[in-house]
């Protein structure tokens, strides 16, 4: 079973935009700035729907799922595993989309399958 990562960025107001008085950004912001950081990282887009984006690299079966949540939330999930030739891009764009959208990485959820992390050399201690 493959790797499933999901992660979801929380914008904030920073120091300055709390001085300011001014807003995080909004909902259509987000994902205008979420399509940008893509396309510099090299991904392709495509939209489901208005708040839900769908990354690809091209000549790759590589894929990240992108939906833009209301309250200032985006939900990232790689729903497989990304490819060697992607892996390093893909992780400087997810770490950078964060900042990019004015906040922080606020959850990380990592899930694979038990069969699979032993197929995968994962080590990990539990009783049998």
């Amino acid at each position: 079973m493959p790797c499933q990562t999901q992660r979801v960025v929380q914008r904030q107001k920073t120091v300055d935009q709390q001085k300011k008085k001014t807003k995080p950004p909004k909902r259509s912001d987000a994902r205008k700035i979420v399509k940008e950081q893509a396309a510099k990282f090299g991904w392709s887009v495509k939209e489901k729907n208005g708040w839900k984006l769908t990354l690809t690299k091209p000549l790759s079966n590589d894929k990240i799922e992108v939906e833009i949540l209301k309250r200032g939330m985006v939900k990232i999930d790689v729903p497989g595993s990304i490819s060697a030739p992607n892996h390093a891009n893909a992780e400087r764009f997810l770490n950078y989309l964060p900042k990019a959208l004015g906040g922080k990485l606020i959850n990380l959820v990592h899930t694979m399958a038990h069969a699979a992390m032993h197929a995968a050399g994962i080590h990990h201690h539990h009783d049998h």
